[in-house]
């Protein structure tokens, strides 16, 4: 959900454990007249074939944006992709944040995820001093020293 002009959707989302972030197709940005902001270091997204996800590199990520899955909600930043089949993909750092629970049944894979906005806290995690509203590249390594590769598979 744009919540500057109140635009909302459907989209299709695929969970993927292969990828570090959370990306967004360019043309979901368009279709919601989404706000972007220009990252200081344009991303390579590798896939297994070796091509470059979207054909080149990304160079913008969405401002906070609504994100809700049942009745789960949270405000996130997406690193934009030029063209890829998905509309939305949630990957590990979505994944390692919200520890969600999947699981077949009937014939078909179930999510159970918090209602949000604070994940849960797990054994070695250390209490939020403020709930955050926005989830960015950076809250994702808050204290945290960590070497940024320029290609993520």
């Amino acid at each position: 959900e744009n919540q500057k002009n109140g635009m909302r959707s459907r989209y299709g989302a695929l969970v993927d454990t292969g990828c570090t972030r959370c990306l967004i197709n360019q043309r979901v940005v368009d279709e919601l007249k989404l706000n972007v902001e220009f990252m200081k270091h344009p991303m390579k997204f590798e896939q297994v074939d070796g091509s470059l996800l979207g054909g080149k590199p990304s160079i913008t990520m969405t401002v906070p944006i609504k994100l809700e899955i049942g009745v789960h909600w949270e405000m996130l930043c997406f690193i934009v992709v030029q063209d890829m089949r998905e509309d939305v993909i949630s990957g590990l750092v979505w994944l390692d944040r919200w520890q969600p629970t999947v699981w077949w049944g009937g014939g078909y894979r179930h999510i159970r995820l918090l209602v949000g906005p604070q994940p849960p806290l797990s054994v070695e995690a250390k209490p939020l001093k403020k709930i955050p509203e926005v989830e960015s590249i950076e809250l994702a390594t808050e204290n945290v020293k960590v070497e940024v590769l320029s290609v993520y598979n």
